[in-house]
C-alpha cells in the first residue's frame, strides 16, 4: 500500500501539493518548471531515471558538489 501511496504521491501535482500542506510544507513551483536534479550513483542510470520515472531530462551535464560528502 505504501509504494502505490508513493508512487501516486510522484505522479499527481494536486496530491502532492495537498500532501506537503499537510505536513506543514510549501511545495513552490508548477509542474511545468525547469528543475535542476543532481544524482549520484544509481540515480545516473539512464534506463531507471527516464522509463521507470518517466522524467526525460532536458540536458545533461557533469558536476561536482564541492564541499559536501555523504554522512
Amino acid at each position: 500500500m505504501r509504494f502505490r501511496w508513493r508512487r501516486l504521491l510522484a505522479k499527481s501535482w494536486l496530491v502532492s501539493r495537498w500532501h506537503y500542506r499537510r505536513h506543514g510544507l510549501v511545495l513552490d513551483g508548477r509542474p511545468s518548471d525547469e528543475v535542476r536534479y543532481f544524482a549520484y550513483g544509481s540515480n545516473m542510470h539512464e534506463r531507471k531515471f527516464v522509463k521507470r520515472r518517466d522524467i526525460e531530462p532536458l540536458e545533461r551535464r557533469v558536476g561536482r558538489a564541492r564541499c559536501w560528502r555523504m554522512s
